[in-house]
C-alpha cells in the first residue's frame, strides 16, 4: 500500500529528524554555527518529516500544502512499490519513535481540540461535545477524539477545505512536534 499522509488525526511530538532522514542544513544569518529549523513545508510537521525521510531514501515524492505525501505510478514504478512501502514503513517507524506524547502534551492537544471545535461550530459544522480532559488523556492511544473527524468532507471542495483548515487548524497535525 502506498502511504499518503493528508488530513491526519495523529500528531507528532519530539524534536529533530528521524535517523536516516536528513535535516536541511540551513544556517541562521545571525550565527553561522547553529543550524536553524527548516521552514515548514506544509501545515503538518508529521507530513514534512515523512516527505523529507522518503526524499532522503531517494524517492521522487511531493508534498501538498496539508502534508499529504504524494507518490504514484508516474514516479514509483510498480516493480519498486514493495521497496517504496518498506522505506515508507521504516520512515514512519522512525517518526513514531520520536513521538513524545506525555500527559502535558495531551492536555495541550485537548485544549487545542476544544478551540478547534468552537471554530468548527462557528463555521456551521455539527461537532459533538469533547470528552473531559481526563477521558481524552486516558483514551488518547485507543480512541482519539478529534473535532475534525466530525466534519463532513464529502461535498467540500479543495478551496473550502483549505480555508476551513486555515481558520480552524487541526491540532493533530502538530502533535508531538516541539517548537
Amino acid at each position: 500500500m502506498i502511504r499518503s499522509i493528508g488530513p491526519i488525526t495523529v500528531l507528532l511530538l519530539g524534536t529533530g529528524f528521524p535517523p536516516g532522514c536528513s535535516e536541511p542544513s540551513v544556517t541562521s544569518p545571525a550565527s553561522s554555527s547553529a543550524p536553524s529549523p527548516p521552514d515548514p513545508l506544509s501545515k503538518s510537521p508529521l507530513g514534512d518529516l515523512l516527505y523529507l525521510c522518503l526524499r532522503d531514501h531517494g524517492w521522487d515524492v511531493t508534498i501538498d500544502w496539508d502534508g499529504g505525501v504524494v507518490a504514484d505510478s508516474r514516479t514509483i514504478p510498480i516493480e519498486q512499490k514493495p521497496l517504496y512501502e518498506e522505506d515508507a514503513d521504516e520512515c514512519m517507524a522512525e517518526i513514531d519513535a520520536m513521538q513524545v506524547l506525555d500527559d502535558d502534551e495531551k492536555e495541550r492537544l485537548h485544549d487545542a481540540e476544544l478551540r478547534t471545535r468552537e471554530c468548527l461550530l462557528d463555521h456551521g459544522h455539527e461537532i459533538p461535545l469533547a470528552p473531559t480532559l481526563q477521558t481524552y488523556v486516558e483514551t488518547y492511544n485507543t480512541t482519539l477524539w478529534a473535532a475534525w473527524s466530525y466534519v463532513d468532507l464529502r461535498n467540500m471542495d479543495e478551496d473550502n477545505y483549505r480555508r476551513l483548515n486555515e481558520s480552524c487548524p487541526q491540532p493533530q497535525w502538530s502533535a508531538g512536534v516541539s517548537g
